[in-house]
């Protein structure tokens, strides 16, 4: 499981959205195919210099070095852990994909999102707890306490399963 925290536009910069992160748009996925170690992962369309854009990943096995040029790495899920994040400000000029790199042979699938500029402040970076592994059909993120306080944030909770036969009640 992970738990990602993006803080709201200050005082200063009111927007028209109630002063939450608004997620502007995402791309459905890119599929892996097993013993992957790199991967082409679709961004969102409509990207505008200071979006603040997002790739999520989930592994059949716990991937290692994960990493995406020009890209902060959030997560990056060890031998345990099977999720990577990573984020960036958009500069507008990114194009329509990524290239994604890791070192432990796997297949994954991963998103990407936006979140509009003018929604969230620009400065504070995202943050996120360390992601939690572990079998349960009962899956719940780690508490994070980010360093904004209690703005309004919005909060990303994902989780990743391993093959098909998984119910999450």
């Amino acid at each position: 499981m992970l738990h990602v925290g993006v803080g709201r536009r200050n005082a200063q910069n009111v927007c028209n959205f109630g002063n939450f992160p608004i997620v502007q748009d995402a791309n459905s996925g890119t599929d892996v195919a097993a013993g992957s170690t790199a991967a082409t992962v679709q961004l969102p369309a409509n990207l505008a210099s200071g979006d603040l854009l997002f790739i999520f990943g989930g592994a059949s096995v716990g991937i290692s070095n994960f990493a995406a040029s020009g890209w902060t790495t959030l997560t990056a899920a060890g031998t345990s852990g099977r999720i990577a994040s990573a984020f960036k400000i958009s500069n507008g000029a990114e194009g329509a994909s990524v290239g994604v790199t890791w070192t432990t042979a796997a297949s994954a699938r991963f998103v990407s999102w936006s979140i509009t500029a003018a929604t969230w402040n620009g400065i504070t970076p995202p943050e996120a707890a360390t992601p939690a592994s572990g079998a349960s059909t009962l899956p719940n993120p780690p508490i994070l306490s980010p360093s904004w306080g209690a703005g309004n944030t919005l909060w990303i909770a994902a989780m990743g399963t391993q093959g098909t036969a998984n119910t999450i009640s």
